[in-house]
């Protein structure tokens, strides 16, 4: 892979993974170390990605694991030395035109009731939605059964579905 490739999936995945990132950390500075973490090893591993194959699907999975090993190594350090932080940040609101508003308010309420998520459902759900996996893919990447997989994505959309009726939204009638 030419490193003129590597600026291309920054321009033509960069938005998708600073997103999924953003879903896994809950942090906006959080989110842009993983996505820049994410993008430093594949400059480390260019050649062995397959620009045929499903680049989006691999940085995702590049940063789930990166975020897993990142929480055992601050749970690590919490046992260790504790410390607190009260700043939560969110990515910056634009203005918009009312339609868009809606929109908005409507992805930010996505984004909370998938933040609520345990974990285990909310990262099969991402891997699935925003990384574009297959169920087989998703399986063999986070090392579970295709079974597990399906069942995590099962009950995790059924919690999205009561998260999200629970703040008014609902079938269409």
């Amino acid at each position: 892979m030419k490193d003129g490739q590597i600026e291309n999936y920054i321009n033509e995945y960069g938005p998708i993974l600073f997103r999924f990132c953003y879903s896994l950390t809950k942090d906006r500075y959080l989110g842009e170390e993983l996505y820049q973490d994410t993008f430093l090893l594949l400059l480390s591993k260019k050649d062995e990605i397959d620009p045929d194959g499903n680049v989006k699907g691999y940085l995702c999975t590049v940063a789930a694991r990166l975020w897993k090993d990142r929480k055992r190594k601050y749970a690590r350090r919490f046992r260790i030395a504790p410390t607190y932080s009260d700043e939560l940040s969110e990515i910056p609101e634009e203005k918009t035109t009312e339609g868009e508003v809606e929109k908005n308010i409507l992805k930010n309420d996505i984004q909370m009731a998938i933040e609520e998520l345990d974990e285990i459902y909310r990262e099969v759900i991402l891997l699935q939605y925003m990384g574009g996996l297959s169920i087989e893919e998703i399986g063999e990447k986070c090392n579970i059964p295709i079974g597990t997989v399906k069942s995590r994505i099962h009950y995790g959309k059924k919690q999205l579905k009561e998260r999200l009726e629970g703040l008014g939204y609902g079938p269409r009638k």
